[in-house]
């Protein structure tokens, strides 16, 4: 609970004392934590006594560490729910506060106070006046044990996860868990300044072997998006936003049929990365056996690459945690991609025809599928190819009563071969004299 307290001298603080005029009490929903103050304006809006009918209150949330305001109410400091000009409706109207009252403690010495106040503008002044005070916000209380049903059972689960890693590995853990009940990727970000041993040695450590799991880290250094000098520092930062635009917009992208285009990846010469003043991190070497312990980590990092037409920097690999079986598909981050979307669609239309009689059942969904999967093969967004395991086709499918529960149980056996992508190219060449 935050509170703003007024002194009959016209101090405000944050801390109440009994002696106080004027006491306004605020919760808001979302825990801001430290570095919050609140910036407090009191303005005069008619010529006599203060009262709190006649007093607006200004009141911004600011974060100091970034100047930002987080939010700004004003209203009259009226103690009445239903004036809908005071502060009170205000603040409720923004849909932040879960909590917001005012109390008059001294209503005769309010006026005093009020004009004692260094924070009052009077109606000639120049309307400049307010004072900072401290701004109370309780620590979040820890959910991670109610994460995993929170999500899992929402109305609108995600369609990804992505987090930073740092030390909440009991977070990663969790995430880990969601993403393989809901069969959704999860992407997670090395922070920017790790040193290159330190950041190799956390994806070795974390030993998701998943395919939905796909680590990312940038190497590189640059100016914030606020810079305004071109003589700025380059610092390191975080590309997760970069790239969950770009794979929002891709996903987005879908055909005629619905089918996004999931076997492009958002990596490499056609995805780079324009930051201002973009370097990369001096300590820093792409060498080859750099390069070999980020590709035996299955980090996909962002870093410098020379090409034909100049200097680009690229996500330069795209390969998931899954290492159980070499060469499959699933190591490689859009076959991944369509394995889910194949999978949890296929789910779906199950599921929409549950209940169905027995043989009705079987016939339906073995059409929905079908045409589902005849989809995914179409060359505008193919992201099924041919198999020689499946016989030169694109995918197999039976679905069939189950043998132990053939009354209210079937089997749907599905195939297929997602496309992968070029992570590396072998040439030969030969000369010839004649």
């Amino acid at each position: 609970m935050s509170i703003i307290a007024l002194s009959p001298t016209g101090t405000l603080s944050h801390v109440p004392n009994p002696s106080d005029v004027l006491l306004i009490t605020a919760e808001t929903y979302n825990v801001l934590g430290g570095g919050v103050e609140a910036n407090v304006a009191f303005f005069q809006t008619e010529e006599g006594p203060y009262t709190p009918e006649n007093t607006i209150c200004r009141l911004k949330l600011i974060d100091v560490n970034t100047d930002d305001v987080i939010f700004e109410v004003s209203g009259n400091l009226s103690d009445d729910e239903e004036d809908k000009k005071s502060l009170i409706a205000a603040a409720f109207a923004t849909g932040e506060f879960s909590n917001f009252n005012i109390e008059h403690l001294d209503p005769i010495g309010f006026s005093e106070a009020i004009e004692a106040c260094n924070a009052l503008n009077e109606l000639d002044a120049i309307q400049r006046n307010s004072r900072f005070v401290d701004w109370e916000s309780d620590n979040p209380t820890s959910n991670l044990e109610d994460l995993y049903d929170i999500v899992t059972t929402s109305d609108n689960p995600p369609n990804g996860i992505y987090m930073v890693f740092g030390e909440n590995l009991q977070l990663f853990t969790h995430a880990l868990r969601i993403v393989q009940k809901l069969n959704i990727p999860l992407t997670v970000e090395l922070p920017p300044d790790l040193d290159a041993n330190v950041g190799t040695q956390i994806a070795e450590d974390l030993q998701a072997m998943d395919h939905r799991v796909r680590i990312i880290w940038n190497l590189t250094v640059s100016r914030p998006n606020s810079a305004t000098s071109l003589l700025g520092p380059l610092k390191p930062r975080y590309a997760m936003g970069t790239l969950m635009g770009r794979v929002m917009k891709r996903n987005s992208n879908t055909n005629s049929n619905g089918i996004p285009p999931l076997h492009r990846l958002c990596a490499g010469y056609d995805f780079p990365f324009n930051w201002k003043g973009v370097k990369m991190r001096p300590d820093i070497k792409m060498t080859d056996p750099f390069r070999k312990k980020l590709a035996k980590a299955r980090i996909n990092a962002i870093y410098r690459e020379q090409y034909k037409t100049g200097i680009r920097y690229i996500l330069g690999d795209c390969l998931t945690q899954y290492d159980l079986k070499k060469g499959s598909p699933l190591e490689l981050e859009n076959s991944s991609d369509i394995s889910m979307f194949v999978d949890n669609t296929a789910i779906q239309l199950a599921r929409e025809k549950l209940l169905n009689p027995q043989s009705e059942f079987v016939k339906k969904i073995y059409q929905n599928i079908t045409d589902f999967l005849d989809k995914c093969t179409d060359k505008q967004n193919q992201l099924l190819v041919k198999s020689d395991d499946l016989g030169g086709k694109y995918y197999t499918l039976n679905v069939t009563p189950r043998s132990d529960r053939p009354n209210d149980a079937v089997d749907i056996s599905l195939g297929y071969r997602p496309e992968g992508s070029t992570r590396a190219v072998y040439l030969n060449t030969a000369v010839y004299a004649n």
